[in-house]
């Protein structure tokens, strides 16, 4: 499954649902990547495999965010608003 992300997320937002997909909150996750805008500050390529996750920061500018996930039983429309539904319930607990 591959989705658009429409805005730049806090870091700490974007860290927080991969701990989720690491625990399995989003069904089972083989691998999964994004690059993401940041409001205030750098880029941040995450990474996902077999439950480690890695996040680092970079200095190239971005057009925009996305998240890549990999999973054998994925339904891509489910888990996109799944998603979805996490990061605007974050973004209404601000």
């Amino acid at each position: 499954m591959s989705m658009e992300l429409n805005k730049a997320y806090p870091r700490e937002t974007m860290s927080g649902l991969f701990s989720l997909m690491a625990e399995g909150r989003f069904g089972e996750i083989v691998r999964a990547k994004a690059l993401i805008n940041t409001p205030d500050g750098p880029p941040y390529r995450f990474d996902l495999a077999w439950g480690n996750i890695n996040e680092v920061s970079f200095n190239s500018a971005l057009s925009r965010s996305r998240l890549v996930v990999i999973g054998p039983e994925i339904v891509p429309g489910i888990m996109e608003e799944e998603i979805r539904a996490f990061l605007l319930k974050l973004k209404a607990d601000e």
